[in-house]
């Protein structure tokens, strides 16, 4: 976590056009974390645009790598992190819940965007292309848990990419109905997911 709010950091570089500040607050970051590093493929997001030929790339190729590039990111995780990686891997659907939270904020941010914003906020390209890494990434963690580590550089920007797009609403019902949304969307995720994963139920405090 102290490699995320490192590499958070290094966003303002992404905008602003200054690709050595980037690169040296990302390796900034790895010397916490060393897979902090990967994060250096987001400085190239501001190049690409949200349009409907690059998203049918971008889904085109999340089939392609859903098929084959388990075996590539397995080979690779096992020459960095060999003691992570057991030898028989087993299926299961606890990081697909994730990957589809992911995703449905992904698609209502777009329908947003779209079609209630002003659409004059350059950021929201880049900030798209790194939640839809976070969602490519978590899609592989029902069969590797531990890639979960790799795709929270890049899920943080969740608190960037939704303020982002419900401050550029025009109509104001509808930015009131966005922001109720989210804060219940987020209180639903909270209650059903990080509770019982971080096993804090019951809840008991410190000093009685």
């Amino acid at each position: 976590m102290i490699a995320v709010a490192i590499v958070i950091n290094s966003y303002s570089f992404i905008k602003e056009k200054k690709p050595i500040k980037f690169i040296l607050v990302v390796l900034l970051a790895s010397l916490f974390h060393k897979t902090a590093i990967i994060f250096l493929i987001a400085y190239f997001f501001r190049y690409i645009k949200i349009n409907k030929r690059n998203f049918t790339i971008e889904i085109v190729l999340f089939l392609i790598m859903q098929i084959v590039g388990f075996y590539i990111i397995i080979n690779l995780a096992r020459q960095i992190y060999p003691y992570y990686i057991p030898e028989n891997i087993t299926f299961s659907t606890s990081g697909l819940t994730q990957a589809f939270v992911i995703l449905f904020y992904l698609i209502v941010g777009l329908y947003l965007y779209y079609y209630k914003t002003s659409k004059n906020n350059k950021e929201i390209d880049i900030i798209y292309n790194i939640m839809f890494v976070a969602f490519f990434i978590q899609s592989f963690t029902n069969r590797l848990p531990m890639i979960n580590r790799i795709m929270w550089y890049f899920y943080i920007f969740i608190i960037i990419f939704l303020p982002n797009i419900v401050g550029d609403i025009e109509n104001k019902k509808i930015k009131n109905i966005a922001y109720w949304g989210i804060i219940s969307l987020n209180l639903v995720q909270f209650l059903l997911s990080s509770i019982k994963m971080y096993n804090i139920i019951p809840y008991q405090f410190f000093i009685k």
